[in-house]
């Protein structure tokens, strides 16, 4: 065997040998070692134009890519699970059907849609067909976050301005989303076209959570959103949609929030109020049907529906009740958000577990059995119970009173493996206009929990982003879970969170000595 072989025989035992001590530790040994858990298969859009095909990756060819594990257009392949990653604050502007009356390729596997603030629109521009943003089918799963859909719109007897979740066992999950000037039209019924926003049909499920629902409208029932299948809305605000557009009223043309047809609609801590219903006889401007409440919610006219009461704030069309909201801004975060003016019945209305000892710890706003890790975050992505103050309360909808997102922007933070040694966290930011520095934190899937720094690691500073690395010195034993939570602190004392990363360690490792 000449020198050159028996290198690689050496290598090649040597690869072996080191799986074999994976699949079975030794309880001790010299070199500690740490890995993030695998991440979802990533597919990057960076080309906003319409269309598919050229040199970049367009979003309809990311989802092809996701839908089909393989390549398309410029995209990388997709595998399993995926992960699209929009450019921050870009806006993808529409302006043709990809099939039927679907402005994009109709979601068919599992797919996380990361916005990072950037905008999915119709094209207002004349002789723009109808169509609608996403069709969930048979087999779909999709999570969209920190994402805007506006000026969808169907014209076909066909439900659901923006997305419509199609098929029994298809499930979506709307993150940190505002849902803005979609329409659900007919052209030959007015008693068609259901759910301005969202459709979701019968067997079909959706999630939203800490989102705005704002300024859509339905010919039929649901101007915000229209359910026929199972429905949860936690720590939103659905406010300004319109049900009924041609006020017949047809028999399901109510709800000019949320339409319960069938199915179970559960919502909690949520702002359901301002919205209209234009039926000529019958109103019921913000619920109609037969709801389930967590509690906390803040209904303005409750006329048409049942299942509020208790914790919650209920008006009728006698008694309307105001939640006084500001128009749709950008109030910070990665979507606009309806502020929440002084005086808002909504403001300190749900109640923590405890005070909040400092700025860094999360409120516990779950109030009741529903722990949901995410109740501790408004739609901007801010602690609430008063942002960076210690309050004792949290408040109804997407939006926190008093709590002011930092300036910069994260734009990644992750981990990577560190042979010998702890994880090590890098972050990347894009802009850090007034930002002092970071601080680093561990704790649970929910909570920034203890701070491993004792001094601020100081930012660069200036309008253009800068990469951070920093390296912690704990030891992992096997199966091992850590989470690490990055906080930008802002020259005025104020801060926000991102993460967390997850590290598991993989145990002690003894390498085998090689002959020289």
């Amino acid at each position: 065997m000449n020198h050159s072989a028996m290198n690689m025989f050496s290598r090649t035992v040597l690869a072996i040998l080191l799986s074999a001590m994976l699949l079975g530790l030794p309880a001790s040994g010299a070199v500690q070692a740490a890995k993030l858990t695998a991440p979802s298969n990533t597919i990057t859009v960076n080309d906003t134009s319409p269309g598919t095909g050229g040199p970049g990756c367009k979003l309809r060819d990311a989802i092809i890519a996701a839908n089909t594990d393989g390549g398309a257009g410029g995209c990388s392949a997709g595998s399993g699970a995926d992960v699209i990653e929009l450019a921050k604050g870009a806006t993808y502007t529409l302006d043709s059907v990809d099939n039927g009356i679907n402005g994009l390729p109709a979601i068919t596997t599992e797919i996380t849609i990361n916005g990072n603030g950037a905008t999915i629109e119709r094209s207002s521009a004349g002789g723009t067909p109808a169509f609608r943003f996403f069709l969930l089918n048979s087999g779909a799963n999709l999570t969209l976050n920190n994402l805007t859909l506006s000026n969808g719109r169907t014209e076909t007897n066909s439900d659901g301005g923006a997305i419509r979740v199609s098929v029994s066992g298809s499930v979506l999950n709307l993150n940190n989303s505002t849902l803005i000037g979609n329409t659900a039209t007919s052209s030959s019924s007015p008693f068609n076209a259901f759910g301005g926003a969202i459709a979701v049909k019968s067997g079909a499920t959706a999630n939203v959570t800490n989102s705005t629902i704002s300024g859509n409208s339905a010919y039929s029932g649901g101007g915000g959103i229209g359910n026929q299948g199972t429905l949860s809305i936690f720590g939103s605000t659905i406010t300004g949609n319109t049900a009924d557009m041609t006020g017949v009223d047809p028999t399901d043309g109510n709800g000019g929030g949320v339409s319960q047809r069938s199915g179970t609609t559960t919502v909690r801590n949520t702002i359901i109020a301002g919205n209209a219903d234009d039926s000529t006889t019958t109103e019921h401007p913000d619920v109609s049907g037969a709801f389930t409440s967590g509690g906390r919610n803040l209904i303005g006219k409750s006329d048409g529906s049942t299942g509020f009461g208790g914790t919650d704030q209920v008006g009728t069309i006698a008694a309307p009740l105001d939640p006084l909201l500001s128009a749709l801004a950008n109030n910070g975060g990665p979507t606009q958000t309806h502020a929440l003016d002084t005086g808002s019945p909504a403001i300190d209305a749900i109640p923590t577990g405890s005070l909040r000892s400092s700025a860094a710890q999360p409120a516990n706003c779950t109030h009741d059995s529903l722990d949901l890790a995410n109740s501790s975050f408004d739609q901007r992505g801010v602690y609430r119970a008063d942002g960076v103050n210690t309050g004792a309360a949290c408040d109804i909808g997407a939006f926190e009173y008093g709590a002011t997102p930092t300036a910069v922007t994260i734009a990644t933070f992750s981990s990577q493996t560190a042979w010998g040694s702890g994880p090590q966290l890098t972050w990347e930011t894009a802009d850090e206009s007034g930002l002092s520095g970071f601080h680093i934190w561990r704790g649970s899937t929910d909570a920034a929990e203890t701070r491993l720094t004792d001094e601020l690691i100081g930012a660069a500073g200036g309008l253009t982003g800068n990469a951070y690395t920093w390296q912690d010195a704990v030891s992992f034993g096997w199966g091992q879970r850590e989470y690490y939570w990055l906080e930008a602190v802002a020259a005025d004392g104020s801060s926000n969170f991102t993460g967390p990363v997850e590290v598991v360690g993989i145990g002690r490792l003894f390498l085998p000595m090689a002959a020289r």
